[in-house]
């Protein structure tokens, strides 16, 4: 012990003997005198007894003690909440604070047996300890004690052991009795019979492209810079996300080390993923492929250089290594922006609850729609697979599933290269410095070269739409701080713009194609010479890889098979949105009809009447003879349908019960007065504007659909003494 930490004792004990001191002095009124010798006394005491603790760490120093990482930690705090509260259950009690700094006994651990877990269970599903068979699940669902049977399993002595019910040893959690519960729970929701589910479902394509697009409105209507960055965040963050189908939070810790050029293919990057529940080990975060897209709303490409420059263009500080920002900061923004998206009136969804996991199951979804299988999908998502042995020994790079992965996320129009025309003049190292400063201080040179290019197209298309006053929905795709900063940069090196709106920057579209190991990357390039001389157009193919391909002539074959299917599904698309729109027109003008018939069926109707014919058409010998319709009220009607059709125009020929008359009445003033009430509250609510149908509806919303006639007839006879009800007082 070293003499700075026998100062530091003593002066702990001074201030120890300090305070009792002061509580002698009130207890007992003991002179200044008093408690200063009683404070020098301590002192001595306190001197000695640290010389004394230093001889003794000089004699032996212990050994230290060696703690066992998981079990020395403080446990998760969800964890120790919901096991707080079965111990309360069983009558322990103990602050989850207590739990999570593991103060709990291990004997009390020890005595939880599977029947104690099944009640705790039964109680938070159905409300009881030992449900009927009439019971349903109305507290909560399989999922919820799935996590609590997790939180529980964490803190027993044995969790990685089965349940013996034989010995009554090992992890009560793990027994047949809970897992039943569990089960059982699963099978009345699967029937509906218990709480609704709150997943939120894979969003479409059309809904992605759709909130991308109201957040490139939000981010031009917006007036403050770090408004307009928080916008332009949000489409990044989820374009990525759908990119690379992962979690937000993936998204969240993606540092700017994470991307990296392609050495094989300098127009694509590599994004590696390393923060993730699904990582256990630095071999099951590959090295995935990053390919621009030819629909500039979801190009990665184009997306992260425009919010890295941005952010850089504006001057705004970026105090995390990670390229979003703080991590609670950027999970709070894109919740926020995502909820504002979804509530906006342009977008259109298919129902069901969106959110931020909806940008990992949509993708996974698309991709499967799109032919890819099951095993190439896990792949790009980073989902754990039953592994064996030899999987330790295979790599998981896997450079051609990975990229055809890639090209079909980036939707129907396929992935892109963005490369320099031919007679371009600008130089890599003007890009550098004056289109992509902010890239190349955050990524470097390599990525941000690659970079670079979809910013300046994205520069040169804006402009070129503004100056010919074009109508895009794709476009804006830069801020216009952004752009003007870019086309001014290239006008100060450059003189002045290429005919006025031309861009030096070309997309090349993509298809990866390979055999065993070998990536190649088949480029539909559009052959100008060959368009000139006959006037039509015509991609042509060309191989570019990991090595030259020897099967280029094969590739020359196949060619005209893969732009025709690139038409295709151009067409496909186009063919989709035109149905969506035809789809819409029909909903609005089948809501018009809608209306128009609900307010004809509130007008009052003329009736026809029966009228005798003239005197002299009426023959002598068989006259017409013209009788009154029966007057009856039928029994054992079966619904209120029915009934109120008898009231309006009769059932079977008789006549119908409004045009009765007093006599008529006083015929069946039983069975009438016990239907009047029904009639009059139908009434009621046509004159205040509803139909018949709605009406009806709304009194079996109110007394049950599955009641008889006569229950409900019942019932409203008893409302109508008692002020009539609530929801029908009109």
């Amino acid at each position: 012990m070293t003499s700075n930490q026998i100062d530091e004792v003593i002066e702990r004990l001074q201030q120890n003997v300090s305070v009792i001191a002061e509580t002698v002095n009130e207890e007992f009124g003991s002179s200044t005198d008093t408690v200063e010798s009683v404070g020098d006394t301590g002192t001595e005491v306190a001197r000695e007894l640290g010389v004394a603790v230093a001889a003794a760490a000089a004699d032996e120093e212990p050994e230290p003690e060696l703690l066992d990482v998981p079990d020395a930690g403080l446990a998760p705090k969800r964890y120790s909440q919901i096991f707080q509260k079965f111990l309360e259950y069983q009558n322990h009690h103990y602050t989850w604070q207590d739990v999570q700094g593991r103060l709990v006994p291990e004997s009390i651990i020890l005595t939880l047996t599977p029947e104690d877990i099944s009640r705790f269970f039964n109680l938070k599903a159905y409300g009881k300890m030992y449900p009927g068979v009439s019971d349903f699940p109305t507290g909560c669902r399989s999922s919820t004690l799935t996590v609590y049977k997790k939180a529980i399993s964490y803190f027993s002595p044995r969790c990685g052991m089965q349940w013996d019910n034989v010995a009554r040893t090992g992890n009560p959690t793990r027994s047949s009795q809970v897992n039943k519960v569990v089960k059982n729970v699963k099978k009345h929701e699967v029937r509906h019979q218990g709480v609704e589910s709150k997943a939120r479902r894979p969003i479409e394509w059309r809904e992605f492209t759709g909130l991308l697009e109201i957040m490139r409105d939000n981010a031009h209507k917006e007036t403050t810079v770090l408004g307009k960055r928080k916008q332009i965040l949000g489409k990044t963050l989820f374009s990525l996300q759908w990119h690379m189908i992962s979690r937000m939070d993936d998204m969240c810790h993606l540092s700017f080390e994470n991307v990296t050029n392609n050495p094989s293919f300098p127009f694509a990057l590599c994004l590696r993923l390393r923060w993730s529940k699904n990582i256990s080990e630095e071999r099951e975060s590959p090295q995935q492929i990053m390919l621009g897209a030819m629909d500039p709303r979801v190009c990665v490409l184009l997306n992260l250089a425009s919010f890295v420059e941005y952010t850089h263009v504006v001057k705004l500080p970026e105090p995390s290594r990670f390229i979003f920002g703080t991590i609670s900061a950027a999970q709070k923004t894109i919740t926020a922006i995502l909820k504002k998206a979804v509530a906006n009136d342009g977008f259109t969804g298919s129902g069901g609850m969106i959110g931020t996991h909806s940008f990992r199951k949509g993708p996974a979804t698309y991709a499967s729609r799109c032919g890819l299988g099951r095993e190439v999908i896990s792949k790009r998502g980073r989902w754990r697979n039953n592994q064996k042995m030899v999987d330790i020994y295979i790599d998981m790079n896997v450079p051609l599933p990975d990229a055809q992965a890639a090209a079909k996320l980036c939707g129907p129009r396929g992935a892109c290269k963005y490369t320099l025309k031919r007679d371009s003049q600008i130089s890599f190292t003007w890009l550098l410095n004056k289109c992509v400063p902010g890239n190349l201080a955050a990524f470097g040179p390599d990525v941000a070269k690659t970079l670079a290019l979809p910013l300046l197209w994205g520069a040169f298309e804006d402009h070129r739409v503004d100056l010919m006053n074009l109508e895009d929905s794709q476009a804006p795709h830069l801020e216009a701080i952004l752009k003007e900063h870019i086309l001014e940069a290239y006008v100060e090196e450059y003189g002045v713009l290429r005919d006025g709106w031309e861009n030096p920057v070309e997309r090349v579209g993509l298809l990866p194609q390979g055999h065993g190991a070998q990536l190649n990357m088949l480029e539909l390039r559009r052959d100008e010479d060959q368009d000139a001389r006959t006037g039509e157009d015509r991609d042509v193919p060309n191989v570019q890889g990991q090595g030259q391909s020897s099967e280029e002539a094969t590739t020359a074959i196949i060619s005209n098979q893969i732009s025709s299917q690139k038409r295709v599904e151009e067409v496909t698309a186009d063919l989709m949105n035109e149905l969506g729109r035809i789809s819409l027109g029909f909903s609005r003008q089948f809501a018009n009809i809608h209306n128009a018939i609900k307010r004809i069926a509130l007008q009052p109707v003329t009736r026809p009447t029966r009228t005798l014919p003239p005197p002299e058409v009426v023959p002598d010998v068989g006259a017409l003879e013209l009788t009154a319709p029966p007057v009856r009220l039928y029994r054992g009607i079966k619904n209120l349908h029915d009934l109120w059709q008898e009231y309006e125009f009769g059932l079977g020929g008789h006549k119908a019960a409004r045009d009765f008359t007093r006599e008529d009445r006083g015929k069946v003033k039983f069975v009438y007065s016990r239907r009047k009430v029904f009639w009059d509250v139908v009434c009621k609510l046509i004159a205040a504007g509803n139909t018949s149908d709605s009406a009806i509806d709304l009194i079996y919303n109110i007394y049950g659909r599955a009641q008889g006639v006569t229950y409900i007839l019942r019932k409203l006879a008893q409302d109508r003494r008692s002020g009539g009800h609530p929801r029908l007082q009109y």
